[in-house]
């Protein structure tokens, strides 16, 4: 697919939006009559990060809910102990040898 036409500025501003409002770049290139690289080049001359392979989310959609971490007893825990660089409790310890079992079996 080639293209030789360029875009104006009322049209970059337009792209612009429509990038902002969630259109994916591959949706943008036929929108517009343009290539790819177009669409790339008046992202980077704008100072616009990229989104290749998703769409924008919605606000409520990236707040998270706070993690809760197992507590002391379990697997998970014993996997926390390792990972922050500290020696796993007897509680831990166990739990972990029980699970150890239970795979081995």
């Amino acid at each position: 697919m080639t293209f030789s036409r360029k875009l104006t500025a009322v049209q970059v501003q337009k792209l612009l939006v429509d990038y902002e409002d969630g259109f994916l770049i591959k949706d943008l290139a036929p929108r517009y009559g343009v290539s790819l690289r177009t669409v790339h080049r008046v992202l980077q001359e704008a100072n616009v990060s990229h989104r290749y392979n998703h769409r924008k989310k919605r606000k409520d959609d990236r707040v998270k809910s706070p993690r809760e971490l197992k507590p002391c007893g379990t697997n998970a825990a014993y996997v926390r102990h390792r990972r922050h660089g500290e020696y796993p409790c007897a509680d831990c310890l166990e739990a972990h040898n029980e699970e150890n079992r239970k795979r081995r079996a």
